[in-house]
């Protein structure tokens, strides 16, 4: 089943470009680093993740852009690198406070 979400959105990542479609793009990008973090593909999820978040960031969706670095620090903390979960949830809370 698993497999099925990811090529899913893999899928979909191809029919929303990111130049044309960013916020559709972005939000794939955020459902495909959830599916993959709980799929234990920390690597990839953490990828996916980034790329949601600076979308978004450039989208000025900042809220959004927000959640998206709180699933990055979970992904983050998952593989052990602290520091950067650190720094991933501070810069979220600074947006979500």
């Amino acid at each position: 089943m698993v497999q099925l979400e990811q090529d899913a959105l893999v899928a979909r990542l191809a029919r929303y470009p990111v130049d044309r479609y960013p916020v559709q793009h972005a939000t794939t990008q955020f459902h495909l680093g959830s599916v993959l973090l709980h799929a234990g593909q920390s690597d990839p999820a953490r990828q996916a993740l980034a790329a949601a978040r600076d979308v978004f960031g450039r989208a000025g969706m900042r809220l959004e852009q927000a959640k998206a670095a709180v699933m990055l620090g979970v992904a983050m903390r998952t593989a052990g690198r602290l520091d950067e979960a650190t720094a991933a949830f501070t810069a979220a809370g600074t947006v979500l406070a």
